[in-house]
């Protein structure tokens, strides 16, 4: 696993450890529970299955482009973040005994600047239930504490879903980019004063 913040040599139980105090429970609109927590570099199996429980059109949205199946390095690449720059925290429900993540939310931080690109998706049968806007508050409240000031995001102007839970969020349209794009921005701060 990565170090947090910057590079420092840790091992992996004191990541585990250190990266702990993120963990959050959530109550959602329906009265049931999820666990919010940071992506870890062995969540590569349950990432991948959720990307084959994604509809063809959530991954469409989610790509702006379709995408039959994740590579390997892929697959590294989503799980293995330094926890400051590039920081995704999961969504889990238990099923039966096992961990099963159903959303994830990631920024990247820009380079050279105090803005990130934001991306999240939430498997279909969760959707429209709060989490993305769930995902959303406990990630600004960590990019914050990394010194990240707005989130930026290229959505598809079709995914109306994504646009209104941004825009509930504090988000605003800045630009169109063409091919059905929208570019949409939000000062963090803003974000979580609206959303609480």
């Amino acid at each position: 696993m990565e170090a947090v913040k910057r590079g420092n040599p840790m091992s992996e139980s004191s990541v585990a450890k250190k990266l702990g105090k993120y963990n959050k429970t959530v109550i959602l609109k329906d009265g049931s529970s999820l666990l919010l927590r940071p992506i870890q570099n062995n969540d590569e199996t349950k990432i991948s299955s959720l990307f084959h429980r994604l509809s063809r059109s959530t991954i469409y949205l989610k790509f702006c482009q379709e995408v039959g199946q994740l590579s390997k390095e892929e697959l590294t690449g989503f799980c293995n973040v330094d926890y400051y720059d590039i920081f995704a925290l999961v969504a889990t429900i238990r099923v039966k005994t096992e961990e099963r993540i159903i959303a994830v939310a990631r920024y990247s931080r820009r380079p050279g600047e105090c803005s990130a690109e934001l991306a999240p998706v939430v498997e279909d049968i969760y959707q429209e239930r709060g989490i993305g806007t769930h995902l959303l508050e406990h990630l600004a409240d960590i990019a914050r504490q990394n010194g990240i000031r707005a989130f930026v995001g290229d959505v598809l102007s079709e995914n109306q879903t994504m646009l209104n839970v941004l825009k509930t969020s504090g988000f605003e349209a800045q630009e169109e980019l063409g091919q059905g794009i929208c570019r949409v921005k939000g000062e963090i701060n803003l974000q979580v004063h609206q959303m609480r």
